[in-house]
């Protein structure tokens, strides 16, 4: 506890001006003095003492006392320090972890939560008015839960997260998965619920993927069908070139548009058999 007492300095300079104009009255009737010296000298110094003590008396008893009780979170005990922290915080707006801090010492057993019993609680109920809850779940469980760029745990989680009102991005990862999020409000009181669900990743050949052998042997055949019309456009394209040609000219033309012909008719008709037969 701390007083504050406020005196004017006129009051002071009157109780000064009061002492010093007694000193030279008695002064002047022990004739100059004298009585300073030898043993008349403590009477004097006992007289200003309770000159001093009677003037100022009227001015100490007017003067402002300002009492000032600590704030509870002052201390070294458990329950102060936290207390402590969560006023700090919530004087930066930090509402769940000044939450979570007043929470823990009304719970511990201190003299200073009997003397500051109702600040503490109003402190709580102003930070939970600024708070509400968020349950997240993700498919598959054991995926990792980041709320507005911060990891917060792996699901499922203990307990709903204690979020400030407004929005937030959820967001769910996992090895091997797609990432996936959700932006969402938080109301004050009120218990929010996101469900994010990951798609895997499918690392296996393109053949495998497509399903059973008779599926992958179509594919295959129009893959086929497809080069072998490329083919054959080539070398078509290469024998009109040759007609075109005159004399040795068109035999390098010919030769060309010979082999890509065959070339292209054979994948035609492999193509062709591979998409007739798949099952």
């Amino acid at each position: 506890m701390s007083a504050r007492t406020t005196i004017s300095r006129r009051a002071i300079e009157r109780v000064k001006g009061l002492v010093w104009r007694a000193r030279a009255r008695s002064r002047a009737s022990y004739g100059g003095g004298a009585c300073y010296r030898g043993a008349v000298r403590p009477l004097p110094l006992a007289c200003w003492v309770l000159i001093w003590t009677v003037l100022a008396a009227p001015c100490v008893a007017s003067a402002e006392v300002v009492i000032e009780p600590p704030r509870p979170c002052r201390g070294t005990t458990p329950a102060g320090v936290r207390v402590c922290a969560g006023l700090d915080a919530a004087e930066r707006g930090q509402w769940a972890e000044a939450e979570a801090m007043l929470e823990s010492a009304l719970v511990l057993e201190d003299p200073i939560l009997e003397l500051h019993a109702d600040e503490i609680r109003a402190a709580l109920e102003d930070a939970r008015a600024h708070l509400g809850s968020l349950e997240v779940r993700c498919a598959p469980h054991g995926a990792t839960i980041v709320i507005d760029g911060l990891e917060r745990g792996l699901d499922p989680l203990d307990r709903p997260l204690r979020l400030a009102i407004g929005s937030h991005v959820v967001q769910c990862t996992a090895p091997d998965h797609e990432p996936v999020e959700q932006t969402l409000e938080v109301t004050a009181g009120a218990l929010s619920t996101a469900t994010l669900t990951l798609v895997a990743h499918d690392h296996r050949p393109i053949l495998e993927r497509v399903g059973s052998p008779g599926e992958s042997q179509r594919i295959v055949g129009i893959v086929a069908l497809s080069l072998g019309g490329a083919t054959l456009a080539v070398g078509l394209g290469t024998l009109f070139a040759g007609l075109d040609a005159t004399g040795a000219d068109r035999e390098p033309f010919f030769d060309v548009a010979r082999g890509t012909l065959i070339a292209g008719g054979v994948l035609v008709v492999a193509g062709i058999v591979l998409v007739l037969t798949a099952e």
